[in-house]
């Protein structure tokens, strides 16, 4: 139509679309719906005056805000009255739902994604793992955390000891002194005629695309495979070729099979609606999924669905929702993500897998 939309918006509108279209469906199964939809910005003050104005106090689930210094503002009123409250997005802060007991977390934090990594790695009957880091003192608790899920995974395997894990600090400077220190340091942990599990623990992209570069040539000598975490899919300077001969595995919060009939009812629905199709990364799909099970949970169990959310499980167009609850001073965070396999012959796999 031609209609300008400000880009930052986007998964903003994208996210509505989809929670619109799930209202939809939950109508034509009976269900009265009625949607309270607010505009506010990444500042907190339009939040504050929301809560102030109480507004909020008598609904049955608040969906958002996004951005976490709201949402956490949000959460705590929510929880205070009882209220489910959800957020649909990956959150920078790690700790928010400590204290806010109806808050729903549906993207997984880095913790539950290296606990399901972690058993994938100790899945490998006798291969050699290798822990490559850039964090040269582990000052990072997210690193010591990894390595630490890894060694506990590997000691559970019958006949494990804890030399089952190699640590490689990759400093990304390649030659020194005469020698490639990195390549000569890195191949020192790979062994010959075995699977070597290579856990790529660093997200800063040049470091990365070292490490791949290297890896990709040792693969032409030993059986080796990469598992990843998500931003490395994001690296638009890493050559794709590397996920394939590798064979890197990376986590993804969620995943939409295009070749499903749901999914092609809910495209169906879709264009019907607005004329388009979403894509891959399209924020429409999880708000659809959102939408769909939090507010038909509501309207079969009414508030007390925080106590039944584990028995309700809808089919969804892109997330798996398995909740649970640290303990019962935190909220509930979702413990399952999709791994995506890449693999030598130019395809992809995608399987659920879940931290518990």
């Amino acid at each position: 139509s031609g209609t300008w939309v400000f880009e930052p918006s986007q998964p903003f509108i994208e996210m509505y679309e989809g929670i619109l279209l799930a209202a939809d469906s939950l109508r034509t199964l009976g269900l009265n719906i009625k949607l309270d939809v607010y505009d506010i910005s990444a500042d907190t003050v339009p939040v504050d005056n929301l809560i102030a104005s109480g507004k909020l106090k008598d609904v049955d689930i608040i969906l958002g805000p996004v951005y976490s210094s709201n949402l956490e503002m949000v959460a705590k009123y929510a929880t205070m009255n009882n209220i489910p409250v959800v957020s649909p997005v990956p959150l920078r802060n790690q700790d928010i739902l400590k204290g806010n007991t109806t808050l729903f977390r549906m993207s997984s934090s880095p913790e539950v994604e290296q606990t399901i990594l972690a058993k994938q790695v100790a899945s490998s009957p006798d291969a050699n793992v290798v822990f490559i880091y850039s964090d040269s003192l582990m000052y990072d608790q997210k690193t010591v955390i990894f390595r630490d899920k890894i060694r506990s995974a590997l000691l559970k395997k019958p006949g494990a000891d804890s030399t089952g894990i190699h640590q490689v600090f990759f400093s990304g400077r390649m030659y020194k002194g005469g020698g490639y220190v990195s390549a000569k340091e890195l191949e020192s942990s790979i062994v010959s005629g075995k699977e070597n599990i290579i856990v790529l623990a660093t997200t800063d992209a040049p470091k990365v695309g070292g490490a791949l570069s290297l890896l990709h040539n040792l693969a032409r000598r030993y059986d080796i495979r990469v598992i990843g975490l998500p931003a490395i899919r994001d690296m638009e300077t890493i050559d794709l070729k590397y996920f394939y001969d590798l064979r890197m595995m990376v986590p993804i919060d969620s995943y939409a099979d295009y070749s499903t009939p749901e999914i092609k009812s809910f495209l169906k629905s879709y264009s019907g609606k607005f004329n388009g199709e979403p894509g891959v990364e399209s924020f429409t799909w999880r708000g659809f999924d959102m939408a769909y099970y939090f507010i038909g949970g509501i309207g079969r169990y009414g508030r007390s669905f925080l106590n039944h959310h584990d028995s309700f499980n809808p089919k969804l167009t892109s997330f798996n929702l398995h909740f649970r609850q640290a303990d019962y001073n935190h909220g509930f965070e979702n413990q399952s993500v999709f791994l995506i396999q890449y693999n030598k012959d130019r395809t992809i796999s995608v399987n659920e897998a879940d931290a518990y």
